[in-house]
C-alpha cells in the first residue's frame, strides 16, 4: 500500500541520515583530521560538499559549508582511511569538480563569466569532473545573474524527462540511410546501332591489320622473260 512504500522510505531516509550522523561523531573523535582553506574570491557565498565517501562522493551523502564572500574559510576533515579531504563544488552551469585536498592545502575559488574556477598552488591537490553536475547544488554568480543564467538550468541526470531520450532514438531511426540499388538497365543494356569499327592503327591487333603485299615494278616488268618474247 502506499502508506505503508512511504513509511518504508521514511525508514530507510532515516537510516542513511543515522549512519551519516555515526560517521560524522565518529571523524569529530578521531585522532587524524585534515585541516584546509577555501579562499572565496568572489563576492556572493560558494557552496562547498565535503563528501563522506571519497572513493564513491556524492551529495547524498555529503556535509555542506557555506563560505562567505571574500573571506578565507577553514573545513576540518576527520579521516580514517583517505587523509585527503573530499569536496563537491558546483563550477558551471555543465560542470561540477571532485577536489582532493590535503592537510593544510589551500584552495583558492575565483569568477569565471559563466561560473567560478577553483585552482590550488599546493602539491598534491587533484581535481576531476564530476559525472552529475546537476546533482551539485550551488549559489548563482552576480556574472550569471547578469546574463539571466543559473546552475538550475542543468537538473540532475535522474530528472531528465524520458521523453527526450525516447525523441533522440527516433531521430537515430530517421537518420538511417538507405542505399537505393542501381538500375538493372547497367546489367541488360539494350543493344544500340551498329557499331562501326574505327580504322585500324599500328597498335591495333595483328588479325585486324590490312596486310599489303608488294607486286613488281615496271622495270622489272620490261626486263621479264614473257615480256622480251613479246608475250
Amino acid at each position: 500500500p502506499p502508506g505503508l512504500l512511504l513509511s518504508v522510505g521514511d525508514c530507510c531516509l532515516g537510516a542513511m541520515g543515522l549512519a551519516g550522523s555515526v560517521q560524522d561523531a565518529v571523524a569529530a573523535i578521531s585522532p587524524w583530521s585534515s585541516q584546509i582553506r577555501v579562499e572565496n574570491q568572489t563576492s556572493t557565498t560558494v557552496l562547498v560538499w565535503l563528501a563522506r565517501n571519497s572513493a564513491e562522493p556524492s551529495i547524498e551523502d555529503a556535509v555542506e559549508y557555506v563560505v562567505p564572500a571574500n573571506s578565507i574559510y577553514g573545513i576540518s576533515s576527520g579521516w580514517v582511511n583517505e587523509p585527503r579531504a573530499t569536496l563537491l563544488i558546483r563550477t558551471g552551469i555543465n560542470s561540477a569538480k571532485v577536489v582532493r585536498v590535503p592537510h593544510a592545502a589551500r584552495l583558492q575559488i575565483s569568477l569565471l563569466p559563466h561560473g567560478v574556477k577553483v585552482e590550488s598552488l599546493d602539491e598534491g591537490v587533484e581535481f576531476e569532473e564530476f559525472a552529475d553536475p546537476g546533482a551539485v547544488p550551488g549559489h548563482d554568480t552576480v556574472p550569471m545573474a547578469l546574463r539571466e543564467e543559473s546552475f538550475n538550468d542543468r537538473p540532475p541526470n535522474s530528472e531528465f524527462p524520458r521523453e527526450s531520450v525516447a525523441r533522440e532514438a527516433a531521430s537515430d531511426t530517421c537518420d538511417v540511410v538507405i542505399e537505393i540499388p542501381e538500375a538493372k538497365a547497367k546489367q541488360e543494356e539494350v543493344p544500340g546501332p551498329a557499331h562501326v569499327a574505327p580504322p585500324a592503327t599500328a597498335d591495333a591487333p595483328a588479325a585486324q591489320r590490312m596486310v599489303t603485299v608488294a607486286g613488281p615494278t615496271a622495270s622489272e616488268l620490261d626486263n621479264s622473260p614473257a615480256h622480251s618474247a613479246g608475250v
